[in-house]
């Protein structure tokens, strides 16, 4: 999905993603000085609504610029703290193209620069790093119905295996 914006200089769409809710589609956008905001497109093409991503000072653009969204009009939203951590937070599109935060205050914090977006059976969860004593581990967040709660960890490297979590690896 293509997005230009208009009235925006300095802007940069770093993510898209196509009919996420009520015919609205959804992109991630970098406004600069560290800020990034989630747009609702009609299908018209006419903006709907804007919500400043109130977690994360520095944006990468998600891999193939796909904004990762769920079935529920879920989109994820990965970032780097000042601080030099990845946070991962998630803000849910309406029908009537508005926005709201989903997660809970302060985004998912990991305990390194590393957090991503993991595949839990056709639907996006999220993973970040968690301390286990002096280990750490991927701690994985998947959509309860009300709010995103832990589904599991898993030894951290380089891959998650999903199939891999379970509760008892997870920091107490």
């Amino acid at each position: 999905m293509a997005v230009t914006l208009a009235n925006c200089p300095g802007c940069t769409v770093l993510a898209t993603r196509a009919d996420v809710a009520g015919g609205y589609s959804a992109a991630l956008v970098d406004t600069g000085a560290h800020r990034a905001a989630l747009v609702s497109v009609s299908a018209g093409g006419e903006v709907g609504r804007a919500l400043n991503v109130p977690y994360g000072a520095d944006f990468p653009a998600p891999a193939g610029g796909a904004l990762p969204c769920d079935s529920g009009g879920r989109c994820i939203v990965l970032a780097s703290t000042t601080e030099g951590t990845a946070v991962a937070s998630a803000f849910q599109l309406a029908a009537d193209g508005s926005w709201s935060d989903v997660t809970q205050d302060g985004g998912l914090v990991s305990s390194t620069p590393v957090a991503r977006v993991v595949d839990l059976d056709g639907e996006p969860g999220i993973a970040v790093h968690g301390g286990r004593g002096d280990a750490t581990v991927w701690v994985v967040y998947a959509w309860g119905g009300d709010g995103y709660g832990v589904v599991g960890c898993a030894p951290a490297g380089p891959d998650l295996d999903p199939s891999a979590l379970s509760a008892e690896q997870c920091p107490s």
